[in-house]
C-alpha cells in the first residue's frame, strides 16, 4: 500500500523523466525552469571552481618561490634565479642527465674554470692524482685536465677539449685540454700559450684558476674570494713570492687570471712582445713559464699582491696545511718570503690558515655580481 508521499514523489519522478524525454515543460513550468537553472548554473560552477583551483596552485607556488627566496641561504637563491633565468635550458638538462661525470647543475658560461696542468714532480703518479681530483674536489672545482694524450685519464674520453673536438656534455666536468701534438710536455711556455688561449677562446669563463695536478683546491673559498670581483678588472691573484727584483704567484699555490688578463696576455703574445715571448729556447725558462709570464703582466702593470686575509693568513698554500703550520717548509720557500716578513713583520709560516669562510658555487651568470 503506497503513501501519499511515495505517490507525490513518484509524480514527481514520472514528470522529471517526460520533461527530460520529451522536452515539455509541467503545469506550471517551475520544475522544467529548476533544470534549465541548473543545467545552466553547473557548467558555470565548475568553470569556476576549476579557475579557483588553478588559482590557488600558482599563488601557493609563486608564494613557496617568494618566501624561499628571502628564507634560503644565499647560494641557494642564486641557484633559484640562475634556473628562472633559462627554465628550458635546465630542464633539458635535467632529463639529459649527464654523459658520464658528477656536475653542478648549470648552463651557460661559467663563471670559473680549475685548470690542472701536469706537475713535474713524479709523472708517473699522475693519472692516480687526476683520479684522486675527480672523487674529490674535481667536478665542483669545473677542473679542467691539461693533457698530452688521453691515455692520461681515459675516463675523459668523451669530455675531450681538442683543436677538433668538444666534449659531448659542456657542462660536464672534469673535462681533458688536450694539448696539439706539436707541443712537447717539456715545452712549458708553448703548453701554456695554448691552453690559455684555448681557455680563452673555447671556454670563456669569467676567471681561470691555474693549479698543478698535486693542489688541492676548496670550491667553496675559491667562489668566496671571487664573490665581488668581476671578469673585465684585471687580476693576478695567488701566493705571491719574491725573486729577486720580481714578484710572481706560486705555481703550485695556483693563481687567479681574470678574463681582461687573459685576453692581455693574449694580445700581447699575437703581438710578439719580447718581453712576454722566449725564443731563445731557454730550457730553465721553458720549465717555469710562470716566471716568464709573471715578467709579461708586470709589462702590462698587472702585479702579484698580497691575498691574505686581513694582511695574515693565506688564502693560497703551496705546502699542506700541516706543514705550513708548523713551519715545515723548505728554504727556498723560507727565501722567497724574507723581504715580504720583513717589511710585514708577520710570521708567514705559522699563520698560513686559510680563510674559513664558504659560499658553494653551483651557477654562474655574467650577469650577477658575484
Amino acid at each position: 500500500m503506497s503513501t501519499g508521499l511515495h505517490a507525490r514523489k513518484r509524480v514527481h519522478q514520472d514528470l522529471d523523466s517526460r520533461d527530460r524525454v520529451q522536452g515539455t515543460s509541467s503545469p506550471g513550468g517551475g520544475l522544467s525552469s529548476y533544470h534549465k537553472a541548473r543545467n545552466r548554473f553547473l557548467p558555470r560552477y565548475l568553470r569556476n571552481e576549476l579557475g579557483y583551483a588553478v588559482e590557488a596552485i600558482v599563488g601557493f607556488l609563486i608564494f613557496g618561490l617568494f618566501l624561499g627566496f628571502f628564507i634560503l641561504h644565499h647560494q641557494h637563491r642564486k641557484v633559484i634565479l640562475q634556473v628562472m633565468s633559462n627554465p628550458l635550458a635546465h630542464a633539458g638538462a635535467a632529463l639529459r642527465g649527464r654523459a658520464g661525470f658528477r656536475h653542478h647543475f648549470y648552463s651557460g658560461h661559467p663563471r670559473t674554470v680549475t685548470i690542472v696542468m701536469p706537475s713535474v714532480v713524479n709523472p708517473d703518479g699522475r693519472q692516480k692524482r687526476l683520479n684522486s681530483i675527480f672523487e674529490t674536489w674535481g667536478p665542483s672545482a669545473r677542473a679542467v685536465y691539461v693533457v698530452h694524450n688521453v691515455s692520461e685519464f681515459p675516463q675523459g674520453h668523451h669530455a675531450v677539449l681538442g683543436e677538433n673536438s668538444s666534449p659531448e656534455d659542456p657542462y660536464s666536468y672534469p673535462q681533458l685540454l688536450l694539448v696539439p701534438p706539436s707541443i712537447s710536455f717539456n715545452e712549458g711556455l708553448p703548453r701554456l700559450n695554448f691552453v690559455l688561449r684555448a681557455v680563452f677562446e673555447r671556454i670563456n669563463p669569467d676567471f681561470a684558476f691555474f693549479v698543478n695536478d698535486h693542489t688541492y683546491v676548496i670550491p667553496e673559498h675559491l667562489c668566496k674570494y671571487l664573490e665581488h670581483r668581476h671578469a673585465s678588472e684585471e687580476m693576478y691573484d695567488g701566493h705571491a713570492m719574491k725573486n729577486n727584483a720580481d714578484v710572481f704567484n706560486s705555481g703550485a699555490a695556483g693563481y687567479i687570471l681574470s678574463r681582461e688578463t687573459m685576453h692581455k696576455l693574449i694580445r700581447r703574445w699575437d703581438a710578439e712582445d719580447e718581453k712576454c715571448v722566449v725564443k731563445d729556447g731557454n730550457k730553465w725558462l721553458q720549465g717555469n713559464p710562470g716566471l716568464v709570464t709573471s715578467k709579461c703582466l708586470k709589462a702590462l702593470s698587472i702585479e702579484a699582491v698580497d691575498t691574505r686575509q686581513h694582511g695574515k693568513w693565506h688564502r693560497f698554500h703551496a705546502f699542506p696545511i700541516t706543514r705550513m703550520v708548523s713551519g715545515a717548509v723548505d728554504e727556498w720557500y723560507k727565501t722567497k718570503h724574507e723581504v715580504s716578513e720583513q717589511q710585514s713583520g708577520v710570521d708567514l709560516h705559522l699563520n698560513s690558515l686559510a680563510d674559513s669562510t664558504a659560499m658553494l658555487c653551483y651557477t654562474e651568470n655574467r650577469e650577477w655580481t658575484k
